[in-house]
């Protein structure tokens, strides 16, 4: 990582890390069509079960990011622990058996 001493100018990116499933866009709305009845992937912030999301459109094919940012584990949580209930509510939510990985990603705002 740099470190920058001085002035930054305000930037138009921005970067996250999760612990998470990559998902084509499409195949995604269709979930939320057919198993909550959902028009708009918007809505899916009412739904409990619903895994943190983010849809980056820049790239050549959309793609949808499943997951959870390790800076949410509980204190009492071993990453281990992590790993399991992140991939276990995500294959909840996809109704399939999924293996996450770390996926680190830059977007443009």
């Amino acid at each position: 990582m740099k470190i920058r001493n001085g002035f930054v100018s305000n930037s138009s990116s921005s970067s996250y890390m999760i612990y998470g499933y990559r998902i084509d866009y499409d195949e995604f709305k269709k979930i939320c069509k057919d198993k909550y009845n959902l028009d708009s992937t918007y809505d899916l912030d009412e739904i409990e079960d619903c895994p943190h999301y983010h849809t980056d459109f820049e790239l050549n094919t959309a793609q949808t990011f499943l997951g959870r940012n390790p800076q949410y584990m509980k204190d009492d949580e071993t990453m281990g622990q992590f790993k399991k209930d992140v991939e276990e509510s995500i294959s909840k939510f996809l109704d399939k058996q999924v293996t996450c990985e770390w996926i680190d990603h830059d977007y443009y705002c």
